[in-house]
């Protein structure tokens, strides 16, 4: 043992006494740093998961809004069957009118009735929507429907809107006779609504109609048949100059003929 009262000279303490402050500010700097890349660590990890169950959610949500969107599409297509009206005309549609044609026709064939297709386009259609724009064409669209179902009044009658400038006109039990005075109805109803058309030779609106009449037969013509003969119609009193009714007789023999409005 040292004896009490004992001197030393030069003494020397611990060297961990001598820097006993810094280390222990060395080891609250080291443990600071640690906890802050733990907590770093950590958030890193939080948000990770947290974006994984984001992304779970919208995967989830997705899923279920494409489940959605095919139910909306379902229901769509199944009103767009049941429900037979052109919205923007409100005259028949294109499935509607298919389904009328091959009915009329089945109908002409077993009582051996006449019967009469007008296919009818607005003359010079993508000229007036290119300088009077979008609009005022689905506008023209609508007034030419009203036009149409304002001159055909009868309940038989098939009116129907098919594609943009393009109409259709089922006649049962009507002549080529009887329809064509039916055309001429519809050229000057038209004319009196006097629609301004400065790329037109009178100056309106007018409209070229392709007509195909079957007289009374017992033979079943098909819908594509008589709808083309329609059509050729339509195209040849175009070519005359628009403002025309071009019309053909379903038979073994046709016979064509073209009648110009003035």
């Amino acid at each position: 043992m040292i004896p009490e009262g004992t001197r030393f000279i030069n003494f020397q303490p611990p060297i961990w006494q001598e820097y006993k402050n810094e280390v222990l500010i060395t080891l609250v700097v080291i443990f600071g740093l640690i906890s802050l890349v733990l907590a770093f660590v950590l958030l890193t990890k939080r948000q990770s998961e947290t974006i994984e169950q984001i992304n779970d959610e919208n995967v989830e949500l997705t899923h279920a809004l494409d489940i959605n969107q095919e139910a909306l599409e379902d229901i769509t297509h199944q009103f767009e069957e049941v429900n037979p009206i052109d919205e923007l005309t409100g005259l028949s549609n294109f499935r509607h009118f298919n389904e009328m044609l091959d009915k009329e026709l089945r109908r002409a064939s077993r009582y051996k009735t006449p019967l009469s297709l007008l296919l009818i386009s607005i003359d010079s259609f993508e000229e007036y929507k290119r300088t009077s724009g979008e609009e005022k064409a689905y506008e023209l669209m609508a007034d030419v429907g009203k036009v149409i179902s304002q001159t055909c009044q009868r309940s038989s009658d098939v009116l129907a809107h098919l594609l943009e400038e393009k109409f259709a006109i089922i006649l049962p039990h009507t002549t080529r006779e009887n329809s064509l005075i039916v055309c001429q109805k519809l050229h000057a109803n038209l004319a009196e609504k006097h629609y301004p058309f400065v790329l037109s030779t009178t100056g309106t609106v007018t409209l070229s109609i392709g007509l195909s009449s079957l007289e009374s037969t017992a033979d079943r013509i098909n819908p594509q048949h008589m709808f083309n003969t329609s059509e050729m119609m339509r195209i040849d009193a175009e070519r005359n100059g628009g403002n025309t009714t071009s019309t053909d007789i379903i038979n073994t023999q046709s016979t064509q003929s073209a009648f110009r409005n003035e």
